[in-house]
C-alpha cells in the first residue's frame, strides 16, 4: 500500500478453445487499484500465436458501490415564522441499495428541529404545536427508478416515489411525540451527482458527490399546522438537496451541507426551511475498526 495504491503485477497466459488463427497469450502487464478515485487501471499485452503485431491496451474500469449506510451528526438551523433562525442539532442514519439496474432504494431516519411556522398572532388552535416548533423524527423510504440506468454506471437523473411517517414538533416536552406520527407520500424526480466512490472525501469540487430532488407530497403532517383541520395542506413542494463540502474529511468521513424546504402549495399557509452541516461517517469506519 502506497499513497492510497495498491499494485499488482504479473502474467496469465489464456488460450481461447477455436484454431490457431484465434488463439492468443495474454500478459497482464500491471493492474492499479486508485482506492481514493475509485478506479481500477488495467494495462495489458495481447500477443497473437501468429507473426502479427502485439497489441498492447489500457482499461479503466470505474468501481461502483452497491450499498452504503452512512451516520450523520451535526447542526441546523431551521426558520421560523417571524423570518428568524434557530440552531438545533440534527442526527441522521441513511442507507442506499442498487437493487437492480434501473432501480435503487433507501431510508432515511431522521432526529431535527422545526422552527415555529405557524404564526403566534392565529387565533385558532392555541395548543397548536407548529407555532411552539420543536424537535421531530422522520422516516421515509425512497425507490429511484433509473429510465437510463444500466449496471455499468451511476444514472444522472431519477424518478423517487415513496412513503414515510413523521412525528409531530414536542413543542416545550422533552419527549417525542410518537404516538402522533403522520404518513405521507411523494413523486418526483432526482438529479443525482456521484463521485466515484461515496464512501470517500472529496478533494475537489468536481468529485463531490449529492443530489438534489424536486417533489409534490401529500403529506397529513402538515393537515393541522394552520389551526383546525385543513386538508387543502397536506398538498406540498418539496426540495431536498445534500453535496459534500470538498477537502475535509478522512476515507470514511466527510462534511456535507443539507437543505430542505417544504412548502404549501396555498401561498402563506405555514412551510418549512431547514440547513445543515453535518459530519457524516461510512459504516465502513466501523467495519475497519472492528477488522483490527
Amino acid at each position: 500500500m502506497k499513497d492510497g495504491t495498491t499494485q499488482f503485477s504479473g502474467s496469465e497466459y489464456v488460450s481461447i478453445p477455436a484454431n490457431k488463427e484465434t488463439a492468443f497469450h495474454l500478459v497482464l502487464t500491471g493492474m492499479n487499484l486508485l482506492q481514493t478515485g475509485g478506479q481500477a487501471e488495467i494495462n495489458y499485452e495481447c500477443k497473437p500465436l501468429q507473426a502479427t503485431p502485439a497489441v498492447i491496451g489500457r482499461n479503466i474500469l470505474t468501481v461502483l458501490p452497491k450499498s452504503r449506510i452512512r451516520f450523520d451528526l451535526g447542526g441546523s438551523y431551521s426558520l421560523n415564522a417571524d423570518g428568524s433562525y434557530v440552531l438545533k442539532p440534527e442526527v441522521a442514519v441513511s442507507t442506499m441499495t442498487r437493487h437492480y439496474s434501473r432501480l435503487s432504494g433507501g431510508l432515511d431516519f431522521r432526529l431535527a428541529y422545526m422552527g415555529k411556522v405557524a404564526e403566534e398572532g392565529d387565533t385558532e388552535g392555541t395548543d397548536n404545536p407548529f407555532k411552539s416548533g420543536g424537535s421531530t423524527v422522520e422516516g421515509r423510504y425512497a425507490f429511484l427508478y433509473h429510465p437510463l440506468g444500466e449496471s455499468w454506471n451511476n444514472p444522472a437523473f431519477s424518478i423517487v416515489f415513496g412513503g414515510g411517517v413523521r412525528t409531530v414538533p414536542n413543542g416545550e416536552s422533552e419527549e417525542i411525540q410518537f404516538v402522533d406520527a403522520r404518513a405521507k407520500a411523494f413523486l418526483g424526480l432526482r438529479w443525482n451527482i456521484f463521485a466515484f466512490l461515496e464512501e470517500n472525501f472529496a478533494n475537489e469540487p468536481s468529485d463531490c458527490n449529492g443530489y438534489l430532488e424536486l417533489l409534490y407530497s401529500r403529506d397529513r403532517f402538515w393537515r393541522d399546522s394552520a389551526g383546525g383541520e385543513d386538508k387543502d395542506l397536506e398538498n406540498r413542494a418539496v426540495a431536498n438537496a445534500q453535496v459534500q463540502i470538498p477537502g475535509v474529511g478522512t476515507r470514511n468521513t466527510c462534511f456535507v451541507f443539507r437543505g430542505t424546504i417544504d412548502s404549501s402549495t396555498i401561498y402563506g399557509k405555514p412551510s418549512e426551511a431547514r440547513f445543515s452541516i453535518l459530519y457524516s461517517i461510512s459504516s465502513n469506519a466501523f467495519a475497519n475498526l472492528l477488522a483490527k
